[in-house]
């Protein structure tokens, strides 16, 4: 499965399954067009414990000697259509007030306020080929990313400032501080929101309120477009956003496949915040 949109790299970036219906199966190695941000302070490398946490379906494929330590959570293996261990509660609640796009715009980029971050995504192609992805970002300056494709998986680590490396079996290769300044590019608030311009704005709607993982949730749904230098693509994503905290737990997303005409593309991201992450250089 090809590249869909660099969005889903970190949101997401997660973001990524908010706004496509298909996060992608590579991450750039080797960008020489960014220059390095200026040198920022030293992430904490162990976070706050953790005030929430969800429990997933089956376990992910784990990377070969990895260095990041972090709490082991599980990947769901097919992209569900309701929340697992969820009850629907949609009268009981009220969501925020405001324009429905708005609130969905914001609670997608308040992931990242968070001190700790973990995104699993699972990507189902058209074609039927599965891929998982899990982004872990530690506040301000350190990510980490592992993939499982059909093609083989990977992992990369970036530290702005100072490198971005890529395990290539059992050893690690530093690629240069450009590109962790391609990563932490896609980080950046306005581009952050500018990716969630496939949002079309009259289609975001509440659908009512649900409990996902002991978690009370706003749900709303949209329509999205997002255009690959002329090539269009359409679909359909859905949200799940904390009724405390604003955040995104769970987004799904299903659109056309450009690799597969006459099919469709998937996504489900399921989000943790502050977990006790640890992402140090390669050794």
């Amino acid at each position: 499965m090809k590249p869909i949109i660099v969005l889903t790299v970190l949101l997401a970036t997660i973001l990524f399954a908010a706004c496509s219906g298909a996060a992608p199966t590579s991450v750039p190695s080797s960008p020489t067009s960014l220059a390095a941000p200026t040198q920022a302070p030293a992430a904490p490398t162990n976070a706050p414990a953790p005030t929430q946490t969800q429990s997933l379906p089956t376990t992910a494929p784990a990377p070969t000697e990895s260095v990041v330590q972090p709490t082991t959570q599980a990947l769901p293996t097919a992209a569900p259509t309701s929340p697992t261990s969820a009850t629907s509660d949609s009268g009981s609640a009220q969501p925020p007030s405001g324009k429905p796009v708005d609130i969905v715009k914001k609670a997608s980029l308040s992931a990242f306020d968070a001190n700790t971050v973990r995104a699993q995504t699972l990507i189902q192609g058209g074609g039927g080929d599965t891929s998982t992805l899990t982004l872990e970002y530690i506040k301000p300056d350190r990510v980490h990313i592992t993939q499982s494709t059909p093609q083989g998986a990977s992992e990369r680590i970036a530290i702005r400032g100072k490198n971005t490396w890529l395990k290539v079996g059992d050893k690690w290769q530093a690629q240069g501080a450009d590109a962790a300044a391609l990563f932490f590019s896609f980080l950046d608030p306005k581009a952050l929101e500018q990716s969630l311009n496939v949002i079309q704005t009259e289609s975001v709607q509440f659908v009512g309120a649900e409990v996902l993982d002991n978690v009370p949730t706003f749900v709303y749904t949209y329509k999205i477009v997002v255009d690959f230098g002329g090539q269009k693509a359409s679909g359909d994503g859905k949200i799940w956003i904390g009724a405390v905290d604003g955040r995104p737990y769970k987004v799904q997303s299903v659109s056309d496949s450009l690799t597969t005409p006459g099919k469709q593309d998937s996504t489900t991201a399921l989000y943790d915040y502050d977990l006790p992450l640890k992402i140090d250089e390669p050794q």
